[in-house]
């Protein structure tokens, strides 16, 4: 993915935990949680907040 561009963020740390991975794109970012238990990895992205980091990006799309 960096051969083409893709800003990788592996551990991403914000101030309400670590997001697994991050993908930053020219026009986009892609917050990313990877679970292995079962548990719903978007509900953490979303009760943790992890967009916020990247509100004032102007590379990313709301």
């Amino acid at each position: 993915m960096r051969a083409i561009g893709i800003e990788l963020i592996g551990e991403d740390v914000t101030n309400k935990g670590r997001i697994d991975l991050t993908l930053k794109l020219p026009n986009a970012i892609y917050v990313i949680e990877f679970k292995t238990d079962g548990a719903n990895a978007l509900a953490q992205i979303k009760e943790r907040k992890y967009h916020e980091k990247y509100l004032g990006d102007e590379t990313a799309l709301l």
